[in-house]
């Protein structure tokens, strides 16, 4: 075999070990490349977990910033919780007790579901502490020491009425026989005090306290009792108590009333129409001598409060006969002039119609009825007698429902504020009526009126001459000044002289003095306003007319006397065809009640 031949031969088998080479590169290939594939797949899977495990930890941590804002709100919450405690507590000091410190207590009485309600629990166990405190050490001391306070007033007061008693008895004359007549009447006058020292008499004052209550019936109870133990006649006073029908604890109430209070305590039970209605149906029930406007969270502490209250009452109605008496308790516990809940007469209730303006919600209305008392210049205080005013605001009382009743209708405080304000008017239109009824009640009280009377036909003739005097304004002439009747007088009217100088009231006190004037028919004039406390007395001896002061009219009929207050600016007016003549004088208050 050629050379040629055996390399043919021999090239087929080098191809096909090529082509199986090849073949087993290929597959070579393909373990690689699969290889590759399942390294891809696992870096991807590793991938994939990395982000999943990252969006797990983000989401783990936005979950752990979400978590975190909840509890810092939650501890902000607890620490502003704890700072409304903490201003709260500062309450206790008086310094402390400001607006804002209203504020702290509306917003805490607001917050019943959070972190706050908590507060009114642990602030109403230390004002129960307080008040254990305050009524175990002060309290106590102060109804002890006020027995023999008591004690010390009636006897001082029992030797001012006899010496006043002497006094007058030395100055008894013939031409003062209403002086005479006062000293009988003081005599039956004798106060609660005094009777208490010498042990006779009943008391002659009858006082009613008006009370509406609602879910205290445990107050009631311990208000009475102040009340009662407290007064040196208990029997006069007479206690009642309005109670809604709506109210919770009324079945209580009824057991109270019909069960365990005797004596004269009553409860009258109605719709809910609020504090100032329900002060006005009490008040229409009532029967005392003496309306007095009552809280169940008030305690009588001074004893003999009810004999000082009758004694003050005895001593402003010799200056006030008409007895339109407004006044309150003092017992020191009132700072700037402030006083609270007033005690008005029976004829200043009757003169007005109502005891409290509805108008108001509850705010406001005390404010009115001392406004009134304080326009028409009769509110008086009754020195000496302490009555506590348990009110949460002076931390005197843990905030109940009731309180809490009230706090959560604020906004209506401000609205009867804004209302008080804009009445003004009606205020003065109240004045004005109890302005109309002095002029009757001071005439019938003073005894030269109905001597005057008798006595007009007798001076008419003597003091004709001054007709020709007759002009359209005040211009009086001078008959007695200077404890001494005047020439013009004696030499001019000797009859008038002889009639006035039977009436010391008229010439007796320092600085007395008697005028006459003429008015002209159909002329009004102005007499001027003087100073002091006394009143001024117009006798009309020829003709007739009327008196006008302070939007009040008094008739002033021929022959007949009307006495006005002096302190106040008086129109006299001559309505008729014939010239008016008036004699004028001032008296003291006291005089009022003599005959």
């Amino acid at each position: 075999m050629s050379a040629p031949e055996r390399r043919r031969a021999s090239q087929p088998p080098r191809r096909a070990n090529e082509v199986d080479a090849r073949r087993e590169g290929k597959t070579a290939d393909t373990g690689a490349q699969r290889s590759d594939r399942e390294a891809l797949s696992a870096a991807e899977r590793r991938r994939a977990s990395g982000l999943t495990r990252r969006a797990n930890e983000v989401g783990a941590r936005r979950g752990g910033k979400t978590a975190g804002k909840g509890a810092q709100r939650s501890d902000r919450e607890a620490l502003s919780a704890v700072r409304d405690l903490w201003r709260l507590l500062l309450g206790h000091a008086g310094r402390f007790r400001d607006r804002r410190l209203q504020d702290v207590a509306t917003r805490t009485l607001r917050d019943d579901e959070s972190h706050g309600s908590w507060i009114v629990p642990v602030l109403n166990g230390s004002l129960r502490v307080r008040r254990f405190v305050h009524g175990l050490v002060w309290l106590r001391l102060r109804r002890i020491r006020s027995r023999w306070a008591f004690r010390r007033w009636a006897a001082e007061r029992r030797r001012a009425v006899e010496g006043r008693r002497a006094v007058e008895g030395r100055r008894a004359t013939e031409g003062q026989r209403a002086v005479e007549g006062r000293r009988a009447v003081e005599g039956r006058r004798a106060t609660e005090g005094q009777r208490a020292v010498d042990g006779n008499a009943a008391p002659r004052l009858t006082m009613s306290l008006l009370c509406p209550t609602r879910q205290r019936v445990g107050q009631v109870i311990q208000m009475v009792d102040s009340v009662r133990s407290t007064a040196l006649a208990p029997d006069r006073v007479e206690l009642l108590f309005y109670v809604d029908n709506d109210d919770p604890d009324l079945a209580a109430y009824q057991d109270l009333f019909q069960n365990r209070l005797t004596g004269r305590a009553k409860m009258v039970s109605g719709d809910p129409i609020g504090v100032p209605a329900a002060w006005n149906v009490l008040a229409e029930q009532c029967t005392g001598d003496l309306l007095m406007m009552a809280n169940d969270d008030q305690r009588y502490v001074d004893y003999g409060w009810d004999a000082r209250l009758d004694a003050r009452v005895a001593e402003l109605a010799e200056i006030h006969p008409d007895r339109l008496l407004c006044l309150y308790f003092d017992g020191g516990q009132y700072t700037g002039g402030g006083r609270d809940f007033p005690i008005l007469t029976r004829r200043w209730y009757e003169a007005l119609g109502y005891f409290t303006p509805t108008m108001f919600s509850q705010w406001e209305v005390e404010t009115w009825v001392f406004d009134i008392a304080d326009r028409f210049g009769r509110i008086f205080a009754v020195p000496g007698v302490f009555v506590e005013h348990l009110h949460y605001q002076d931390y005197k009382a843990p905030f109940d429902a009731t309180y809490q009743r009230h706090r959560m209708t604020r906004e209506k405080s401000f609205a009867d504020h804004a209302l008080f304000l804009r009445t003004v008017p009606e205020r003065e239109a109240e004045v004005a009526k109890l302005r109309a009824l002095i002029e009757d009640t001071d005439v019938d009280a003073f005894w030269f009126a109905d001597y005057l009377a008798g006595e007009h036909e007798r001076v008419a003739a003597d003091v004709a001459s001054l007709l020709e005097r007759a002009g359209d304004s005040w211009a009086p002439i001078t008959l007695f000044r200077d404890a001494a009747w005047t020439d013009e007088a004696r030499r001019g009217h000797p009859v008038l002289v002889d009639v006035l100088s039977a009436v010391p009231d008229a010439t007796l006190p320092d600085g007395s003095a008697v005028v006459a004037a003429t008015l002209g028919a159909g002329c009004t004039a102005t007499v001027p306003a003087e100073a002091g406390d006394g009143l001024r007395a117009f006798w009309a001896v020829l003709g007739s007319g009327r008196i006008d002061v302070d939007g009040a009219q008094v008739d002033l009929g021929e022959g007949h006397v009307a006495v006005v207050d002096a302190a106040g600016r008086a129109d006299l007016h001559n309505p008729g065809d014939e010239p008016l003549v008036v004699v004028s004088f001032t008296v003291e208050r006291s005089s009022a009640g003599v005959r």
